[in-house]
């Protein structure tokens, strides 16, 4: 009996050790930002949970004999869809559009990308918010974790 209960404490332990660690993983998980992403560098990934090939290009740009054309890369954050905009200001940048998605989810390229089909590397913070802009420390701070597995 006393054996039998030093084992369950022990296999109790040993699960909510490896509950704790999962976590820890899952917070340091590499992240990428369709912010960082360049024009001629895009990021083609493969989901490792439905093996979903994805491009994630940043942005698209041409030039004309008049102007050149910048068309920014959003992802939905409720189903994953990704969209193209040349939406600007001069309040900033833009890192989120104030069109909707047809699922009523707002596009942004401020986030952690995921997988569009299953939604593989979503996190909590993948969430529309009010904010449609980020000051250039902000931009900057995401720079530096992109890609990083130090974040």
């Amino acid at each position: 009996m006393v054996i039998q209960l030093f084992l369950n404490k022990k296999l109790t332990l040993y699960v909510v050790y490896y509950k704790l660690k999962s976590l820890k993983i899952l917070n340091q998980m590499i992240q990428y930002f369709l912010l960082s992403i360049r024009a001629y560098f895009p990021l083609t990934a493969v989901c490792s949970k439905c093996e979903l090939e994805t491009t994630f290009s940043g942005l698209m740009s041409f030039r004309t004999d008049k102007r050149k054309y910048i068309s920014y890369q959003y992802q939905c954050q409720d189903c994953g869809k990704l969209k193209y905009s040349d939406e600007f200001t001069s309040k900033g940048q833009i890192v989120a559009l104030s069109e909707k998605c047809k699922c009523q989810g707002q596009y942004r390229r401020d986030k952690n990308i995921f997988c569009p089909g299953c939604h593989h590397r979503k996190t909590n913070n993948n969430q529309n918010e009010d904010s449609l802009y980020l000051t250039d420390n902000e931009i900057e701070h995401l720079r530096k974790i992109h890609g990083n597995d130090d974040s």
